[in-house]
């Protein structure tokens, strides 16, 4: 195989218990040419110590340290400056990947010349694998016409739902980026809900090819009772925010009628999802998540 250098970014927040095996997974690849950045976002447990013993036996390994916790839009944008990489790809640290993952999408990449190639994922919850639901071609390349209908599906994933249901999409995991298209976008660092699909929607709109797989090279790690249902007074205020810099972005730009809905029926699915968070969540005593 060739010697595109692929650099891979995970940020690393409190994930003692699972970065070990995240590391494991991406130093197993059988495409080896790659390197591997963490950056350690402030962590109040071991995982900053484990970031620096993994870093002295492999020089493929880099760390990048922020001495408080930034947020994870900030540490990917830390990854995407320190990258030397022709491409680029992200890892969440509590999850882990395929031993083949680098070298599937890279061999898509070659084939198509894409400039974004992106894997399916499953879900693993409780240590136990769930598939995730995919539609469409198991091989899809998609081109600047398409564009438009995949920016509905950043903003709202059900606008595509018969056609297309890639739950990959909206995250930025489990995609190989082309370096040269994003090292000019950042991610918003003043967004903590929907910074993934805000930062795709943006990369979405340079892409002249993209390859969607259905192959499960990504996977997500889940646990009962630690997930999404819980009390998030915080979560309104972050939405409005996500709200804002998203009509900003479509304001600025000449988007049609389609992109507009799906920013409108995300607007429902995201009052729908702070009723059961905030408003009606069991442990609200009065607070309306405005602080």
């Amino acid at each position: 195989m060739g010697e595109e250098l692929i650099s891979i970014i995970v940020p690393v927040y409190n994930a003692e218990q699972y970065l070990g095996d995240c590391i494991k997974s991406v130093l197993k690849q059988t495409y080896t040419h790659f390197e591997l950045i963490l950056v350690e976002d402030g962590s109040t447990d071991n995982s900053r110590e484990i970031c620096r013993r993994v870093g002295m036996d492999d020089i493929r390994i880099s760390l990048v340290r922020q001495e408080r916790n930034q947020g994870v839009s900030r540490a990917r944008n830390a990854g995407i400056r320190k990258a030397r990489g022709d491409f680029i790809t992200f890892i969440d640290s509590d999850d882990y990947v395929e031993k083949n993952m680098l070298e599937c999408m890279l061999k898509w990449q070659r084939e198509y010349e894409a400039d974004i190639v992106m894997c399916h994922h499953d879900r693993v919850i409780n240590g136990r694998t769930v598939p995730v639901e995919f539609v469409g071609q198991a091989l899809r390349v998609c081109h600047r016409a398409d564009i438009p209908m995949i920016q509905e599906m950043f903003l709202s994933p059900r606008a595509r739902a018969s056609e297309h249901v890639w739950h990959t999409l909206v995250c930025t995991c489990g995609k190989l980026y082309r370096s040269s298209m994003i090292k000019g976008v950042g991610f918003p660092e003043d967004v903590r809900n929907g910074e993934d699909a805000i930062y795709g929607f943006q990369i979405i709109g340079k892409m002249e090819t993209m390859v969607v797989s259905a192959k499960p090279l990504y996977h997500y790690l889940q646990w009962e009772g630690s997930a999404a249902h819980g009390f998030k007074p915080e979560a309104v205020q972050s939405w409005t925010q996500n709200r804002k810099v998203l009509r900003e972005l479509l304001t600025e730009g000449t988007y049609g009628q389609a992109v507009w809905a799906a920013y409108h029926q995300q607007g429902l699915e995201v009052i729908k999802l702070l009723l059961f968070t905030v408003f009606a969540h069991p442990d609200n005593r009065g607070q309306l998540g405005t602080k």
